[in-house]
């Protein structure tokens, strides 16, 4: 990942954090992330399919809720305290 990607990876892995369990599906996470790191659509989809291969996060598709919704592994709560230094 760039620096960049870094950054915005940081974001997202604390916003997810912050659900506490929940989940999030791209368009909110954009939004959500949006007033700490301008990232576009592209990226933020970029840096979500980094972080899927790497396991640092979870999309599940819903039943009824076409798009994926995304969640921190615990993995990911680990790179997390790791990118926080």
């Amino acid at each position: 990942m760039t620096a960049r990607e870094l950054k915005i990876a940081r974001k997202v892995l604390d916003y997810l954090h912050g659900l506490d369990g929940g989940q999030a599906d791209e368009l909110v996470i954009h939004a959500e992330i949006g007033g700490l790191v301008v990232a576009s659509v592209n990226e933020l989809t970029e840096v979500l399919s980094q972080l899927n291969e790497q396991r640092l996060i979870r999309g599940i598709m819903p039943k009824l809720y076409k798009r994926l919704k995304w969640s921190i592994t615990d993995l990911g709560e680990s790179a997390r305290l790791d990118l926080a230094n």
